[in-house]
């Protein structure tokens, strides 16, 4: 396990014999994956031959280091981009700090959800009684108290903020310039939610909102549903 994770650190690392040898040094776990030449095929084998044993290590060196290139090229490129925006004599560096968290925050947004700041820009849609959003804001205080010591992509809130915006943070200004539509499904039965995140729109079945507790077992059950239920 430990060579497999040592392939997760710097990016020379993707390219170095040891973080490969979990995967060919068992022949018959190499003969099991049935793995062909296709584009690194050598002088004197075709493209659809099976890749010997022998030539493991070989044909993964080649394979990984590939693989990488495909990554790293339109990568770099991004990186280049970004420096002729911004160079980097910019009094922009010097703003940063040497913080990258503050940079990712201007590009990507905010983990951290403001759950008051969303809750005021909310149009509500379809009827909404009283009680109604009082579950709701209860199901959702809830969520937030619940991911406060995980990360953003394991937090039920942000979750469900991915569900219907299409990301796990929330908008680089806030919520106070963004539209968010939650619209009421009357039913008497608790049926999955829907995510429309073209619009930041969420729909909600009435018939899930008798409890806190219930709502949050239907977000869970949706947010993980086969195709996220995103329209």
């Amino acid at each position: 396990m430990k060579a497999a994770l040592d392939c997760h650190r710097p990016s020379f690392k993707y390219t170095q014999p040891s973080c490969y040898k979990p995967i060919y040094k068992d022949e018959m776990m190499w003969d099991a994956l049935y793995l062909a030449w296709g584009t690194l095929a050598p002088d004197g084998a075709k493209a659809d031959d099976t890749v010997p044993f022998a030539q493991a290590r070989e044909f993964t060196e080649l394979r990984c280091e590939e693989s990488w290139k495909r990554f790293e090229q339109p990568v770099s490129s991004m990186v280049e981009g970004f420096h002729e925006v911004i160079p980097s004599d910019s009094e922009f560096y010097n703003l940063l700090n040497g913080n990258s968290e503050t940079l990712a925050h201007l590009i990507e947004g905010n983990s951290e959800v403001d759950l008051d700041e969303l809750w005021k820009a909310i149009e509500w849609r379809a009827g909404w009684k009283d009680e109604e959003k009082e579950v709701l804001r209860q199901a959702l205080e809830e969520m937030q108290e619940e991911g406060k010591d995980l990360p953003p992509v394991k937090r039920p809130l942000n979750k469900l903020l991915r569900f219907f915006t299409g990301s796990f943070k929330q908008p680089v200004e806030g919520w106070k310039n963004s539209k968010v539509e939650f619209l009421l499904k009357r039913t008497d039965r608790c049926i999955p939610l829907i995510g429309k995140t073209c619009f930041n729109e969420l729909r909600i079945p009435s018939g899930c909102l008798e409890s806190s507790h219930k709502l949050k077992e239907m977000i869970a059950e949706s947010v993980v549903s086969e195709d996220f239920a995103i329209e």
